[in-house]
């Protein structure tokens, strides 16, 4: 019972810093591309 609440919150922590991480990586996706499009209209 002790090893399934610490896998619970395992995956808990690790569903929650998911999408945290994927926002970053979006983020830097559209950062990624607007210095993109802004070198090549230079």
């Amino acid at each position: 019972m002790h090893l399934y609440s610490v896998v619970h919150t395992l995956l808990h922590q690790s569903f929650s810093v998911a999408p945290v991480i994927l926002d970053g990586l979006d983020c830097m996706w559209i950062a990624l591309n607007f210095f993109n499009t802004n070198f090549l209209y230079k």
